[in-house]
Formats: C-alpha cells, structure tokens, sequence
C-alpha cells in the first residue's frame, strides 16, 4: 500500500496510555497557544463580534420560524 503515508496497519481502537497523555499534552499546548494568538491579535475579537452580529439575527429568526411552523 504504496502512498498511503505509513498507515498500512491502522489500528482504529483505543489509544494507548501514551497516546492519550501525549494526547492531552497537544490539546492543552494547542489551547494555550490559541490563547495567546487571541490575546495578541485584537483584531480578531472585533472580527468575531461582527461575524456573530451578522450570522445570529438570522439564525435567531430561522428559529422563530420553525418553532412557529411546529405550533400551527
């Protein structure tokens, strides 16, 4: 299985004791530098808030509709 990136035997079980620490590690390592870009970076704040203004009015009101559907 030529070019298959070495994942010839790709065992779908659980993840050893190891792997679940060195798991853990990247998760928490990955959160911590996300943090820390967030923290530099303001502009991304001010990018959030104006997609969220954006997108929830109208995913509140695609909710309003369908609940009104569901009563009538």
């Amino acid at each position: 299985m030529a070019g298959n990136g070495g994942l010839e035997k790709l065992d779908v079980g659980e993840l050893s004791a190891e792997q679940q620490e060195m798991l853990r590690r990247f998760k928490s390592k990955t959160k911590i530098d996300n943090e820390k870009y967030l923290r530099s970076h303001p502009e991304v704040e001010v990018l959030m808030a104006d997609f969220l203004r954006y997108v929830m009015p109208a995913s509140l009101a695609r909710n309003r509709l369908r609940r009104k559907e569901m009563n009538h």
